[in-house]
């Protein structure tokens, strides 16, 4: 609502006493043209009559009504030529943030299949792991069943022995060719047994030095396991902040947007 009057001599003249809203600089423009149109044919007709004083007058409050129509075209060119930068601004901040969620999101996209090709890893590990000890638990009934069997062995060989003394002190007693051929036959046997008892105990000793490096192979892949842990762990905390900062990015861009929007409603009505 806007009702301007300029006093000339003493005489009011209403300029304008009407509401009138003002969108747009064009509507404004036009308003203003019209408005000149007006004036010029008001000033014509003025100077056509014939009481100078009062003519006067009316021409010059029709200059004062022309000069303030384009001060309000001025005035509305200056807040529409505001209202657009302001808005390229808000336009240029919105792509800026539709771009940082964006980027925000693959990031997300990207530690998420990071962190399915490591729990990937980590389950096929386990697996391997868990198949080593498994054949690490073979390998050792495997050494068991070989080591009872040393021990019968070992038995037998004492009982052995245990026998050709006792046929030696028969062969002290009762002498004979057939007596020292079946001591030789025995020493022959004891000989054998001999044998493949150290064959057993080499097989043993090979058996746990096989053990020791399977046992450090583990160990070095537990330490590897470890670090892959950590690694999905930092993953994890890398895309939680970057959540949050999205998060925190969308809440200050909504901020942004209810205190800007206000500005402009009123610059707009202004």
């Amino acid at each position: 609502m806007l009702s301007i009057s300029i006093y000339v001599f003493g005489n009011a003249v209403d300029l304008r006493n009407e509401r009138h809203h003002v969108p747009t600089e064009m509507g404004v423009g036009g308003l203003c043209s019209k408005v000149k149109r007006g004036v010029r044919r008001d000033i014509k007709r003025y100077r056509g009559e014939g009481d100078c004083s009062e003519n006067r007058v009316r021409v010059f409050a029709a200059r004062a009504k022309l000069k303030f129509m384009e001060d309000l075209l001025g005035e509305s060119r200056g807040c529409c030529e505001t209202t657009s930068r302001k808005n390229t601004e808000l336009e240029d901040l919105i792509r800026a943030s539709n771009g940082a969620a964006e980027e925000a999101k693959s990031q997300a996209r990207e530690l998420e299949i990071l962190s399915s090709l490591q729990r990937e890893k980590k389950s096929v590990e386990l697996e391997r792991r868990l198949n080593m000890l498994e054949d690490l638990w073979k390998k050792r009934q495997k050494e068991f069943a070989l080591l009872l069997e040393a021990r019968k062995k070992s038995e037998n060989q004492r009982n052995l022995k245990k026998r050709e003394q006792c046929m030696r002190k028969e062969m002290c007693g009762c002498g004979g060719d057939s007596h020292e051929n079946r001591v030789r036959v025995l020493r022959n046997e004891l000989t054998v047994m001999q044998e493949k008892l150290e064959s057993i105990e080499n097989d043993l000793k090979a058996a746990r030095l096989k053990e020791s490096d399977i046992m450090a192979k583990l160990k070095s892949a537990e330490e590897q396991l470890e670090q892959r842990e950590k690694l999905l762990e930092e993953a994890t905390t890398r895309k939680s902040e970057l959540e949050g900062k999205l998060k925190t990015s969308d809440e200050n861009l909504l901020q942004k947007q209810i205190l800007f929007c206000p500005k402009l409603c009123q610059a707009t009505a202004s």
